[in-house]
């Protein structure tokens, strides 16, 4: 969602960008006036069918963590720019580096950061 906070609009907000394949964590402003997000995981149905239930979701946030829904080890990373269109769509199935919960992007590289991982990841632009 973007949120107006001056001008003729202030006050205002509006849905930039939706349908995101998985969980969104953290938004930092890259180069070029994009922005990047960390995808966490792969929407699950579950979760999604439940995300308009706040008294279903707190149940089973209580339930052991054996039972509760996983995250599936799936490393996604994506740009946007201001009008929401997706610029950048870096992806590994494997999920090397699993759970990306941030992008810090340099004019050579982008730094990943990650839930679940010992290091921060970095991988070089093209």
């Amino acid at each position: 969602m973007r949120y107006w906070l001056e001008g003729s609009r202030k006050g205002q907000s509006e849905e930039v960008i939706s349908e995101l394949p998985a969980f969104p964590d953290n938004l930092n402003r890259g180069l070029n006036g994009q922005y990047w997000v960390g995808l966490v995981s792969p929407r699950n149905k579950l979760l999604d069918a439940i995300s308009e239930q706040p008294f279903l979701r707190k149940i089973v946030q209580r339930l052991p963590a054996s039972l509760r829904p996983k995250a599936t080890f799936y490393t996604h990373v994506i740009a946007f720019d201001d009008q929401g269109k997706i610029t950048q769509n870096l992806q590994d199935p494997e999920g090397h580096y699993p759970t990306a919960t941030s992008v810090f992007e340099t004019e050579s590289y982008l730094y990943i950061g990650s839930l679940t991982a010992e290091t921060l990841g970095r991988t070089k632009k093209d």
